[in-house]
């Protein structure tokens, strides 16, 4: 269970709109997080991935705005649709989650707190992201730190805060200055891994990515977890094995990306994929998946899956 740290303030509250993602949630679901957030930024977006067939317009909640998507673009789409809107409102600050995170009543301030503490001490902060606890497992997740040929992995509550290789989405504070400077979001990776693509080419513009130990909230990766050698391995499901294993490799073709991360990279999924096989079926399902995620990465073929 996540506890709270002491209660402070970080600066007027309408530098900052939060963003809630969702594809096919339950309304009571995303109106307890919205409710959750509204007391700490100016407005709450919720765009919906899937309008179609959603009960999400009719959410009544406070300062809360639905925003319907023409289908599902994907991840990176709501985000550069959110940016679209909150900058021509000047808003300083974005903070996106999933649809399924649990936050606490003060995690945007401490978020805030740290990124103003980090710009006074001369530091170069593109983003922000809280300690995140895995919701079924109550571990904290350890963060991947920059480290050349290596991967260096570190508790993200042993430091006030700790320099990390990517953040995800769900949590991350994003200044302005760091969206307009790296450029949108890669609505060609639809879903997985815009997050640390995004990352790594701010990173390549100059800015850099902190966890804060001061900030934690719960959230859930994959559709179950199991613990394998001491680490947490994230099961999803054999289709999203697809976009997995495909935008890997599609991020291995990006030259702003270290040739010393795509080799630790190419380690990582192999590793993962074979894992995968082995310990949950539909073995061959999955396998077929992958093998086309391969296809298709080698290939170059990006968006959603078809």
């Amino acid at each position: 269970m996540i506890t709270e740290p002491p209660a402070t303030a970080f600066g007027p509250p309408d530098r900052i709109w939060a963003v809630i993602i969702c594809y096919r949630a339950a309304q009571d679901t995303v109106a307890s997080l919205a409710r959750a957030l509204i007391s700490q930024v100016a407005r709450v977006l919720v765009i919906d991935n899937d309008a179609s067939q959603s009960t999400l317009a009719a959410l009544q909640v406070e300062r809360v705005t639905y925003v319907p998507m023409a289908s599902n673009l994907g991840t990176a789409a709501a985000m550069n649709r959110a940016w679209q809107m909150a900058l021509p409102e000047d808003i300083e600050f974005l903070i996106c989650f999933d649809q399924d995170s649990v936050v606490t009543s003060n995690l945007v301030s401490s978020l805030g707190l740290r990124w103003e503490q980090l710009k006074r001490d001369g530091y170069s902060p593109g983003a922000v992201g809280p300690a995140w606890e895995d919701a079924r497992t109550h571990r904290v997740l350890r963060a991947l730190k920059p480290a050349g040929w290596r991967r260096q992995r570190i508790d993200a509550d042993t430091a006030d805060f700790v320099e990390v290789d990517h953040l995800i989405t769900s949590g991350c504070l994003v200044h302005r200055d760091t969206w307009l400077n790296t450029g949108p979001f890669d609505e060609g990776l639809f879903l997985d891994y815009v997050d640390i693509e995004w990352s790594l080419r701010a990173r390549n513009c100059g800015f850099h990515f902190y966890v804060t130990r001061d900030a934690k909230m719960q959230h859930a990766i994959g559709d179950s977890v199991i613990s394998i050698f001491g680490r947490s391995l994230w099961i999803h499901q054999p289709i999203r094995q697809y976009l997995l294993v495909r935008n890997h490799l599609l991020l291995w073709r990006r030259p702003y990306i270290a040739l010393s991360w795509k080799c630790r990279d190419a380690v990582q999924v192999a590793m993962k994929a074979s894992l995968v096989f082995a310990l949950r079926g539909p073995r061959w399902q999955r396998l077929l998946w992958i093998m086309r995620g391969v296809w298709d990465g080698l290939r170059g073929r990006s968006g959603p899956i078809m």
